[in-house]
């Protein structure tokens, strides 16, 4: 469903995060979605309880995107929604 997701909301003003999705689509499709969708749209998650947050943060850092999308990923956006 990720690819019709995608069709659906890569226009849409929304936010979308990582969690539970890296396992299943990897590496690459998951560069793939931050770079089509933006990654100041993209929020990391880890999903927990069902999965570690640890073992999800390395697979995100894992991923080597450029400093400036993984900070934006990784807390930047949270901040921004959040105000702070």
């Amino acid at each position: 469903m990720f690819d019709t997701a995608f069709e659906y909301l890569k226009d849409t003003a929304c936010y979308l995060d990582l969690s539970s999705s890296m396992m299943f689509l990897g590496p690459k499709q998951t560069k793939r979605y931050i770079s089509g969708y933006g990654a100041e749209r993209i929020l990391f998650g880890s999903d927990f309880p069902m999965w570690s947050p640890g073992k999800e943060w390395k697979a995100f850092m894992e991923l080597k995107l450029p400093p400036l999308e993984t900070e934006k990923i990784g807390y930047q956006n949270a901040r921004n929604i959040l105000g702070c």
